[in-house]
């Protein structure tokens, strides 16, 4: 056999078991030094992005590796970083963050290392806390701020890569507003803190407009994440003393809103993939002082606890980012005064097994004999591909596409167990169904 071709099969199946076994999150890496972090992961999962603040100066870092090693490029501005968004695949990269009390944003098609241009928005008027956003081509973009002087919260539109801005529209009062935007930008949502109010805002025609204003609780420290299609939106928050922290969705355009309570924790952030149908809260415990995480497999409905690594983290201003098929998340948050991350898969388990069975054969010709034990199961839809194990979990002898499997050389007579399994689109491997043959 090809020597070669060998070694690729084995990396593939290695990194396969390696990936779908991560039900928890990784053990944390070192970014650098820094804080005023945020962080996105392409749709694509293929590179993220993290940019942060360190010694009076705003950089950006890349990872194609999920996370566990990061390459930092030399600073865009002097400033303190803000936050930052990526198309699909991650060519498109948009940045925003403070310089000299002015927003700045910074837009680049190589993962950060370098910027096309920055542009900088109302020098006439001090501003903080950019919030930016981009549709899944990145061309696209929003973008929301606070105006210092008045406490007026603003969103500006870009439909040309951030070159120029329009649409400069008021939203509403208060403070860390947090944008985003469906795939096709007719459905953008902010969400902010006004006192101790939670507000919300919908906009379907690019910022010009925003209705449906809306408190919808009191609290702190809020984050928002929306689907694809736009037809749901997912909404976080703390407690105003930051003991607690709750979630909640709204399917009519932020109008209404079911809310849920996520568990304890403060500074709460939120991600979803593109149906909704994972949804990922990472937040810090101000009681343990380590990080909290739960998922929700019911698009926001009900939560449930979400493994780290052991001891878990401690840690503050923790950041999620999802793919868009929720199989790859990305976790940012500082402890002293490092800036770490970690990642993990969070498809729900499979609980489904194959409906499988066997049988020998004997085959008989003028030149060989076969004793032939054949597999065959049933096929499930959303299976990526079947695996075929003899004797024992480590001893994999078949993956593939296919739902037969004829193994050769067999003896007659001769008890020989098989486990069969299947693999969904994340990597995540069913219970085994057992054959015993003859």
């Amino acid at each position: 056999m090809n020597i070669s071709k060998c070694l690729l099969i084995f990396l593939s199946f290695y990194t396969s078991i390696s990936f779908a076994a991560l039900n928890q999150w990784s053990q944390p890496s070192l970014i650098g030094t820094g804080s005023n972090i945020d962080v996105a992961v392409s749709g694509n999962g293929n590179v993220a992005v993290c940019t942060f603040s360190n010694a009076g100066n705003v950089y950006t870092a890349s990872s194609t590796n999920q996370g566990q090693s990061w390459t930092i490029y030399p600073s865009i501005e002097i400033g303190t970083a803000g936050t930052i968004a990526l198309s699909n695949d991650g060519s498109s990269a948009y940045v925003a963050f403070i310089s000299g009390n002015h927003v700045i944003v910074g837009y680049s098609q190589d993962y950060g290392a370098s910027y096309l241009h920055l542009t900088l928005f109302d020098f006439l008027h001090p501003s903080s806390f950019p919030s930016i956003a981009t549709t899944p081509d990145g061309t696209q973009a929003f973008i929301a701020f606070r105006e210092n002087n008045t406490s007026k919260l603003f969103s500006l539109y870009s439909a040309n890569n951030g070159l120029s801005w329009i649409n400069q529209t008021e939203i509403g009062l208060g403070t860390t507003p947090k944008i985003c935007t469906n795939s096709t930008a007719d459905k953008i949502y902010v969400t902010w803190v006004d006192g101790s109010n939670i507000m919300t805002a919908f906009s379907s025609n690019q910022g010009i407009n925003w209705t449906n204003v809306t408190t919808v609780a009191t609290g702190s420290s809020s984050s928002i994440a929306v689907s694809t299609d736009g037809n749901q939106v997912n909404l976080t928050w703390s407690d105003v003393g930051g003991n607690n922290t709750y979630s909640a969705y709204s399917k009519d355009n932020g109008q209404t809103w079911i809310q849920t309570s996520v568990g304890p924790g403060a500074a709460p952030s939120i991600a979803a993939s593109s149906n909704d149908a994972i949804v990922v809260n990472v937040r810090q415990n101000n009681n343990t002082h380590d990080l909290d995480s739960s998922v929700s497999f019911t698009k926001g409905a009900a939560w449930m606890s979400f493994p780290d690594s052991a001891p878990p983290p401690a840690g503050t201003q923790p950041i999620v980012s999802l793919t868009s098929d929720g199989s790859l998340g990305i976790r940012v948050w500082i402890q002293g005064s490092n800036v770490f991350s970690a990642f993990s898969n969070f498809a729900p388990p499979l609980t489904t097994s194959l409906n499988a069975s066997g049988k020998q054969k004997k085959y008989h010709s003028a030149f060989q004999k076969d004793i032939v034990n054949e597999l065959s199961w049933t096929a499930i839809p959303q299976a990526a591909a079947y695996r075929v194990y003899r004797d024992g979990m480590q001893n994999m002898i078949f993956q593939g596409a296919a739902n037969t499997y004829n193994d050769h050389g067999r003896k007659q007579n001769a008890t020989t167990t098989y486990y069969l399994t299947w693999l969904d689109m994340y990597n995540q491997e069913s219970p085994p169904t057992t054959v015993n043959l003859p």
